[in-house]
């Protein structure tokens, strides 16, 4: 959450969406993380989750802003779910476009995810 700062405010992202306060923004998004993990007990025993992150084997197919790591803290905070690492995302700098905002994710690939049936093959996998 610390570099947040710097990429929630920008005109690539006031282009998708409607920023409004950024400290307040900001503030709110720290206090959801915190309270994921003080109170991981109270999701539905069958709830499941999906971390997908960009991570590929170039710097500009990283995630800027979350790192794989706090996904699997989710994981262990949770005590179950799946992290998929997206290698087809990339960075544009020169439009403002963070691997972060996956952009390559297609439509078909987050209807599978949304599909209370599918489960990826292991714990952890790549797209």
């Amino acid at each position: 959450m610390l570099g947040w700062d710097k990429y929630i405010d920008t005109d690539a992202v006031r282009a998708k969406v409607r920023i409004g306060n950024k400290e307040a923004n900001i503030e709110k998004l720290r206090d959801a993380y915190l309270k994921i993990h003080e109170q991981a007990y109270a999701f539905p025993k069958d709830m499941e989750f999906l971390f997908v992150v960009p991570w590929g084997n170039e710097p500009q197919t990283t995630d800027e802003l979350v790192p794989p790591v706090e996904a699997l803290d989710m994981l262990t905070t949770l005590g179950k779910g799946y992290l998929i690492l997206d290698q087809k995302e990339i960075a544009d700098e020169t439009n403002g476009r963070l691997a972060h905002d996956m952009d390559n994710l297609k439509p078909e690939t987050l209807v599978q995810f949304l599909n209370k049936d599918w489960y990826p093959k292991s714990q952890i996998s790549t797209i």
